[in-house]
């Protein structure tokens, strides 16, 4: 006769999660660390770190960046980066309504 209650319980979560769970954790930690003592930090550089602390990360723009951030006081998103945008200079020949001097 089988016994019904020796078996894994359904909200039981195996060890391997945990595991992983740990390593976000430990990944989180020490990003933070770092994003406090370099608060300009690079999402790049960023994810070069993890991936040479934690390689079997693979949420890190989803969790750990914005965790890792908010944890070492910065704003969840760093905003938009890269060069900023110039004015465009219209050409006088493109726009046939103004007086051409």
């Amino acid at each position: 006769m089988t016994d019904w209650f020796n078996t894994p319980d359904p909200s039981d979560m195996p060890e391997e999660d945990l595991d992983l769970l740990d390593q976000v954790d430990a990944a989180i930690g020490a990003l933070a660390n770092k994003l406090m003592a370099e608060p300009n930090l690079m999402r790049t550089e960023a994810q070069a770190f993890i991936k040479s602390t934690a390689p079997e990360c693979s949420i890190f723009l989803s969790v750990i960046w914005p965790a890792a951030r908010e944890l070492a006081g910065l704003p969840r998103s760093a905003g938009k980066g890269g060069r900023p945008r110039t004015q465009r200079v219209t050409c006088p020949v493109c726009l046939p309504d103004q007086v051409k001097s």
